[in-house]
């Protein structure tokens, strides 16, 4: 690549999607006059676009060290919620034995003398 630095960081200004319109005017107008800038925005292109394709062929790329909380829960978290939602209801079924027959009432419909 032989185009200037300053021709250099406004490539990857715009490659990044960082380039300011005025920015990417001025580039559009310098690759227009100059042949060498325009093979330079297209090999650094070429690599940018490969780039995560040469990332990826590898075994091992991995952001973090351990997994995530979530997969690490995916087993424990339907036990837990099942145990609570167990209790839950047993504790109704017991409270319902205790309270007296004519507080379940929630209401009667048609009874005249109301």
């Amino acid at each position: 690549m032989k185009s200037t630095n300053k021709h250099m960081e406004l490539i990857s200004s715009y490659l990044m999607d960082k380039a300011s319109q005025d920015e990417v005017d001025q580039l559009e107008l310098l690759m227009l006059n100059d042949p060498q800038l325009r093979a330079d925005f297209l090999a650094y292109a070429r690599m940018d676009a490969n780039l995560s394709r040469v990332i990826c062929k590898k075994q091992h790329v991995a952001l973090f060290d351990r997994r995530p909380v979530i997969r690490r829960c995916s087993i424990l978290l339907p036990v837990v919620a099942t145990l609570v939602c167990g209790v839950f209801l047993t504790s109704l079924i017991f409270w319902a034995k205790d309270v007296p027959a004519n507080q379940l009432v929630v209401g009667r419909f048609g009874e005249s003398g109301l």
